[in-house]
């Protein structure tokens, strides 16, 4: 019984929940599995294509590929980046179809390298697509 709850309940994540929104649990989630390094889910998380440009210099571009190139740039996360993915909010999300773009923000500024690109898989689910530029009409944190 509790098995099919769960079911129930993951087959209902985002149910009800905007594209926008969906957009935002996409990208906190990536923020998360980055800094907890894991690996599988961040390549999970990524689109094919960027998977691909991400690993140029392999010949082949599988999620393998992808798990061994992350696993090689693994760094422990810090106490601050650790408490700026908790505060971190996810703002001006644009959807334009099949595409959307989302920024960061800590508290009344905005990250650097903070913008990043999605795009709706087949299954729905939104998946990074590489990073994009800050929009330069916020306050940039002083990191």
């Amino acid at each position: 019984m509790r098995i099919a709850a769960a079911l129930v309940l993951i087959a209902c994540v985002g149910c009800g929940a905007s594209a926008e929104e969906r957009v935002e649990h996409a990208y906190k989630d990536w923020l998360v599995a980055n800094l907890n390094n894991d690996h599988e889910r961040v390549c999970s998380l990524m689109t094919p294509e960027y998977r691909g440009e991400n690993l140029a210099g392999l010949s082949r571009k599988s999620v393998e590929d992808c798990l061994a190139e992350e696993r090689e740039r693994a760094t422990p996360a810090t106490a601050r980046q650790r408490r700026n993915v908790e505060q971190v909010q996810i703002v001006n999300v644009r959807i334009e179809g099949e595409t959307a773009i989302a920024y960061l923000r800590l508290r009344d500024c905005t990250l650097g390298y903070t913008g990043a690109e999605f795009r709706r898989a087949a299954d729905g689910e939104w998946l990074y697509d590489g990073p994009v530029p800050t929009t330069g009409r916020e306050a940039r944190c002083r990191e």
